[in-house]
């Protein structure tokens, strides 16, 4: 394989197919709460969930259910790491105790808390409560230019004007793992 194929690996594997806008599922799709910031990529609950690129571990924070203020789904987790592309949101989770031992004691770990490509970083986590018909477990998944980190880092309002600007759509992107993860399986 050649070097640049080598760049991202799949976040799951087999990788499922990636939503296209106007499917729920989707990037910027409107929804009944908001106006979704990510790609849903649909897998069983357990599946493992691998860090595209090698990074940093930014923050691990709930990212739904009652914990984070959202009720109507189940309490779940999203792991945010800055790596060369920017910074990536693998939501819908329940990170590895790995994950959570690095943040917990950095001082462990030489350079911090870094992930490397391909590290399994947690595990998909069923996010609706109530079967409508719909795959009930998924990655949430986001890409975000660089600058996000510090605003996640630093609890500032997700909801702040720059948070949007911050945004990347990460359509393409996992249209391209999802060909080369049907390469490797």
């Amino acid at each position: 394989m050649s070097k640049h194929q080598n760049f991202y690996h799949p976040p799951l594997l087999p990788m499922p197919d990636v939503p296209i806008p106007n499917h729920y599922g989707a990037y910027l799709q409107k929804r009944k709460h908001d106006v979704h910031t990510g790609v849903d990529l649909y897998a069983d609950n357990g599946t493992p969930v691998y860090a595209i690129e090698k990074g940093e571990v930014v923050i691990v924070k709930w990212f739904t259910g009652e914990k984070a203020g959202c009720p109507w789904w189940n309490d779940t987790m999203a792991v945010y790491i800055k790596g060369h592309t920017g910074t990536m949101c693998y939501g819908e989770i329940t990170p590895t105790d790995e994950i959570i031992h690095k943040l917990k004691h950095p001082e462990d770990f030489e350079n911090g808390s870094k992930i490397e490509m391909g590290q399994v970083i947690g595990h998909v986590t069923q996010v609706l409560k109530n079967d409508k018909g719909k795959s009930m477990s998924m990655l949430h998944f986001a890409l975000h230019k660089h600058g996000l980190d510090l605003q996640v880092k630093h609890n500032e309002d997700p909801n702040a004007d720059d948070f949007y600007d911050l945004q990347i759509d990460p359509t393409m992107l996992l249209l391209q793992m999802k060909s080369k993860a049907d390469i490797m399986v």
